[in-house]
């Protein structure tokens, strides 16, 4: 990992921006208490090896029943019932469970994006000092609060805050050098909890890509194009690569199916099916991804499957992604598509979908079949 400069132990936020002091305390897994005084107060950032736990903030703040209720997740009947019981000395949260207005999955995801909704504010602070204080004994209510540190650096990167140190992390890219994403990219990118627009940003990189195209993407800002592709790279997810060329593209008319789609007893879904898993988040976006690919809308498929492998790395949502990547019209390699199963098989044996897919392709090689 390349480390932009950055002394954890403290300093000034203008020359240590936010997000290199999220880069380094993920790259030393610290544990402890960041204390950042602004001419806007003093906010504390906790960490667990590596990863934000909980944030603190005086200015900017919303309480979480009024952000939950801002997601659509809880109505103001809701709202005011809980404020009751937080008065007579209960947990917001806990209220919201009791009164059977939110479940306990739902509300532990609101309580992450609540606090990743802090660290946003944070980004953006570029006068003041920072101190880090390594400690064990952290508040116990941070052990409730789950924050993906990947998703935190990027969206650091992409503010107003971090910019200039995603230009600098892209500044070490070898002059005449693209971008690549490596063998097994999936994995890693699920933890940046990307939305549909900025995962095709990232599949631009499946074939070397050179930097100007990358952040010339219609998909998203450039700044947000900036950070995708800065944090890939820091981290080794993109590699660095000779030469510039665009990645081919294989032109078909509108409308017409690429060489998957034409496959004797096609289904864009594998064995894996929604219904079968318990867990209410992984169950919607395994739900929402399967529709996606029936539709034939690919990239929305693998940004869902992608967020599903955050919530639970399986093999059978990896094989989903490969599917989804690769058979996508813009983008299709069966080859590729092959060599990336087999590959999954051979260390999932069991993997029913990725089997599915393989008998697939197999069906495509044997031609068409005559009734």
């Amino acid at each position: 990992m390349i480390r932009p400069p950055c002394d954890l132990s403290g300093g000034e936020l203008r020359s240590s921006p936010f997000a290199s002091i999220l880069i380094e305390a993920l790259r030393t897994r610290a544990t402890g208490n960041l204390v950042i005084d602004s001419p806007r107060g003093t906010s504390h950032v906790y960490f667990r090896g590596g990863r934000p736990c909980g944030v603190q903030i005086f200015f900017g703040f919303k309480p979480l029943g009024q952000f939950l209720l801002e997601l659509g997740w809880i109505d103001m009947v809701a709202l005011e019932r809980s404020l009751v019981a937080v008065a007579e000395g209960r947990k917001q949260g806990e209220a919201l469970i009791a009164l059977g207005c939110i479940t306990e999955e739902r509300l532990a995801r609101g309580l992450g994006l609540h606090h990743r909704s802090h660290l946003q504010t944070l980004s953006n602070v570029t006068e003041g000092v920072y101190s880090f204080h390594s400690v064990s004994d952290l508040p116990a209510w941070t052990e409730e609060v789950r924050i993906g540190p990947h998703r935190a650096i990027l969206d650091a990167l992409a503010a107003a805050g971090g910019r200039a140190t995603a230009h600098r992390i892209l500044k070490e890219i070898p002059a005449g050098h693209g971008l690549r994403l490596r063998d097994g990219w999936e994995r890693y990118a699920a933890h940046f909890e990307l939305a549909e627009r900025e995962t095709a940003v990232v599949l631009r990189m499946l074939e070397p890509r050179a930097l100007k195209e990358l952040l010339s993407a219609a998909d998203v800002d450039e700044p947000m194009a900036a950070a995708i592709t800065a944090a890939f790279f820091l981290m080794g997810i993109a590699l660095a690569v000779p030469g510039e060329g665009e990645a081919e593209v294989l032109a078909r008319p509108a409308g017409q199916p690429n060489e998957l789609e034409r496959t004797p007893g096609f289904s864009s879904n594998g064995p894996l099916r929604a219904g079968a898993i318990a867990n209410e988040e992984l169950r919607s976006l395994v739900a929402r991804g399967e529709e996606a690919l029936s539709a034939r809308h690919f990239s929305q498929a693998l940004a869902l499957f992608m967020q599903a492998l955050r919530v639970e790395d399986r093999p059978d949502l990896r094989a989903h992604v490969i599917w989804a990547v690769h058979a996508d019209p813009t983008r299709p390699a069966l080859g590729k598509a092959r060599q990336e199963l087999v590959r999954l098989l051979n260390k999932h044996p069991g993997c029913e979908t990725a089997l599915h897919y393989l008998w697939v392709l197999d069906q495509r090689s044997a031609g068409p079949r005559t009734e």
